[in-house]
């Protein structure tokens, strides 16, 4: 039986995006002290660089609105149980994510440098 988790794409479109900004705001950066250092071939070479990275971030972001478009068209699915609503955990009571950064980097070194989630998250745990 084939899954339909249209949720993982979405989720993947958002990580791609905030990584591509990521990496503009690191080119600004770059050019910027470019600019500071008189070094306008460097901060030519970065506006370069910016305009072709926000340019793939707009195909990215249309690519995200087009899967939307057709996750509407298809029949929407029924849950079988809802979640319950836990509330928000207390402060202090959370892990912090950079807690997670040591075990997730030690199970990929163990599995080869790559691996898929479902294999990292139990030697993590």
């Amino acid at each position: 039986m084939i899954k339909n988790n249209p949720t993982n794409v979405e989720a993947a479109f958002e990580i791609l995006l905030e990584e591509i900004e990521a990496e503009i705001a690191f080119i600004n950066s770059a050019g910027a002290k470019g600019f500071e250092a008189r070094d306008y071939d460097r901060a030519r070479e970065a506006l370069e660089q910016g305009a072709s990275l926000t340019g793939f971030r707009e195909k990215v972001a249309d690519l995200r609105r087009e899967w939307v478009g057709l996750q509407s068209r298809q029949p929407q699915r029924t849950r079988k149980t809802r979640r319950r609503a836990l509330g928000r955990l207390g402060r202090g009571l959370r892990t912090r994510e950079e807690a997670y950064f040591d075990p997730i980097l030690s199970a990929l070194v163990e599995l080869g440098g790559t691996a898929k989630m479902a294999d990292v998250l139990p030697r993590v745990e």
